[in-house]
């Protein structure tokens, strides 16, 4: 994801983000995000769903995986608000990652 000229998640407005509060709303939301970005996103969410299911012998909780991932899903071209989007991207990853364990 780092290397990515843009975020898997570029083609959405970065407010979108702010919007994210609960899995609830990302289950309606998350329609916007179009193929095959959609796809790739929900892709990494089962990985990071892997992951965090075996933190008590790796210790990457949910809330660690949102501080690492997150930030790789929107990059925006002003750098300063790349910075105020980090702990957005966070939240907004660790929710997904929640989101995306109850289809497991």
């Amino acid at each position: 994801l780092q290397y990515l000229q843009y975020g898997l998640l570029n083609n959405l407005p970065s407010t979108f983000f702010d919007d994210i509060t609960s899995t609830d709303l990302l289950e309606l939301e998350i329609e916007k995000v179009p193929e095959p970005n959609l796809s790739a996103f929900l892709f990494v969410m089962d990985i990071c769903v892997e992951v965090t299911n075996n933190s008590t012998m790796n210790q990457m909780t949910v809330k660690r995986m949102g501080n690492i991932i997150g930030p790789y899903l929107y990059k925006d071209k002003d750098k300063e608000r790349n910075q105020q989007l980090k702990p957005i991207l966070a939240r907004f990853c660790a929710i997904a990652i929640e989101w995306r364990k109850t289809d497991y």
